[in-house]
């Protein structure tokens, strides 16, 4: 039976979204302990997806049919898979805990994402990174494995002789490694500005591809104390990873079609209102999701 290839793309994206669901239920504020299967539900979608990633293309190849929109819809499923995979992670090390280090992480791993498309646009071949979406991926399976295996408390252990707890040094690790990528992208594509090659996005300038971005990060370092927040973390960063992957795909598809680069998009309505709420009176919260209490101690 002939299948197309953007079956294939959408049913591991579907698979990614049923598997780790569950988890994303049962932990809200991702200091929850829930049993192992929950984990390896996730290792188990994030694998097909990865598996089924590198099967869309062969067979779009072998039976010829492969399309420019196959290759957009190909980079959309992965685009929200490492949105909702990124989630997933500070959910797995209990990383609620931490909350300067969860937002701090999800902030650098969305901009990473957008960074690397951001940079593939400025290029007329195919660039491959030492660090791309497969090992991102086997990074985050790595994680929900351990907390398969010695329980998420097992990321809270003392190591080497300090009070660094082991979460913290892995993230360390990532970030790190995060913001050189950022840095290197970045460095890149200001250094083809300087040779005038501007043969990705028709009419953007380098600055004006990455407005979308920095408007993003100001919308998320500006409802960083929002009581949605505080209150429901992981909810929080998935609606910021889905209008991360908005933007980002618009990048991709404006990189396809030679186009021009929007410098606003209808994903950033959600954290726009989100930042409305925390700054005005709505529904009984007043500045920064704080309710107001009359003097009887009634609202």
């Amino acid at each position: 039976m002939w299948v197309a290839p953007n079956v294939i793309s959408f049913l591991g994206l579907a698979a990614l979204v049923i598997t780790t669901f569950p988890l994303f239920l049962y932990c809200p504020t991702a200091t929850e302990e829930v049993p192992c299967w929950f984990y390896i539900n996730c290792i188990t979608g994030l694998f097909i997806i990865q598996t089924l990633d590198g099967l869309d293309g062969l067979h779009a190849r072998r039976t010829g049919s492969g399309s420019p929109v196959g290759a957009i819809v190909d980079s959309a499923c992965d685009i929200i898979a490492f949105g909702i995979g990124v989630t997933s992670v500070p959910v797995a090390m209990q990383l609620g805990t931490s909350p300067e280090w969860m937002f701090y992480y999800h902030l650098l791993c969305f901009c990473i994402d957008y960074a690397m498309y951001w940079k593939n646009c400025f290029l007329d071949v195919l660039y491959y990174d030492l660090f791309e979406s497969n090992e991102y991926l086997a990074m985050m399976m790595t994680i929900h494995a351990v907390s398969a295996m010695f329980g998420p408390a097992a990321w809270s252990t003392q190591v080497f002789s300090t009070d660094l707890e082991a979460r913290i040094i892995v993230l360390a690790l990532i970030l790190v490694a995060y913001i050189f990528t950022v840095f290197e992208a970045t460095v890149f594509i200001f250094k083809q500005r300087d040779k005038g090659n501007n043969a990705g996005i028709r009419g953007s300038s380098h600055l004006r591809t990455a407005c979308p971005l920095l408007i993003y990060m100001m919308l998320a370092l500006a409802t960083k104390g929002a009581s949605a927040h505080q209150t429901y973390p992981t909810l929080y960063y998935l609606m910021f990873g889905l209008a991360h992957a908005k933007i980002t795909i618009v990048l991709r598809v404006a990189d396809a079609t030679k186009s021009k680069m929007p410098l606003i998009d209808t994903s950033m309505l959600g954290p726009a209102m989100l930042l409305l709420s925390s700054f005005l009176d709505v529904g009984g919260f007043g500045p920064r999701g704080v309710q107001h209490f009359g003097p009887t101690g009634k609202l």
